[in-house]
């Protein structure tokens, strides 16, 4: 039976799921009834995130280098899979990047103690999450986590729509875009957008007012008009676009 429990402990902290024994429960309680008495009972390890601080004493019961790197990559995991709609571009890249130390390993491109490291790097930019790569953002956002959120998932959008833009035009029309035009356009809309939900999540259960939910849709589709017409450009697939911002806005605020 020992070996059983700690085969559950050492399932659940690596891969960071539950394990159903439930059709082994009977035949393990007989052989508890029948072989085994029991002066104390040990709660079994518990699922810890990663942001707690008993995940470290959690992963020190974890043995071996890659073992423990399958424990961050799994709990690192979950925490993407459930912020994924708060900055999907954001979260994607770590996904990506998650997937790609796995195949890595299994390819043995990568030793045990390199698989370790890039898992650790991992959890430590999720840690840091509100600060990772703030010098990599215009200066009116880094410190805008929310916003910095749509910028992200709008940043090769509007380099495709921008893309055959003379910067020409865009510096002559005088609208302080400076070098890098599209760039400081996208800084400007999402900056707008942010500002939409900000005022929109003032309103009671605005999530769910669907009146609340059309305006913001109504005020992010004019802004994309403007620009549209101001400069000559198409986004493409506008509505996915808008769903996206929706989605994204909503997770945010």
């Amino acid at each position: 039976m020992k070996f059983y429990s700690e085969l559950r402990k050492a399932v659940k902290i690596r891969y960071f799921e539950q394990v159903d024994f439930g059709k082994y429960e009977k035949q393990m309680q007989k052989l508890l009834d029948t072989f085994i008495s029991a002066k104390e009972v040990n709660q079994l390890t518990k699922l810890v995130n990663i942001f707690d601080e008993e995940f470290e004493k959690e992963l020190e019961r974890v043995v071996g280098d890659n073992a423990r790197a399958d424990a961050i990559l799994s709990a690192s995991t979950a925490v993407i899979t459930d912020k994924m709609e708060s900055n999907p571009a954001y979260y994607e890249k770590l996904s990506l990047r998650i997937k790609a130390i796995i195949e890595e390993y299994r390819d043995k491109r990568l030793t045990e103690e390199e698989k370790l490291k890039m898992a650790k790097d991992i959890r430590s930019e999720l840690l840091e999450e509100e600060g990772v790569e703030e010098s990599l953002y215009p200066e009116s956002i880094k410190n805008n986590i929310q916003v910095r959120a749509f910028y992200d998932n709008l940043e090769s959008r509007f380099a495709e729509a921008m893309n055959n833009v003379d910067e020409r035009i865009l510096v002559a029309e005088d609208s302080g875009y400076g070098n890098k035009p599209q760039e400081d356009l996208l800084t400007q809309t999402v900056l707008k957008i942010g500002a939409i939900f900000k005022e929109a999540s003032k309103k009671p259960d605005w999530k769910n007012n669907r009146d609340v939910r059309n305006r913001i849709e109504g005020e992010i589709d004019d802004l994309f008009w403007d620009i549209e017409d101001m400069y000559g450009v198409k986004f493409k697939d506008s509505d996915e676009l808008i769903a996206k911002i929706q989605s994204i806005g909503i997770s945010n605020y």
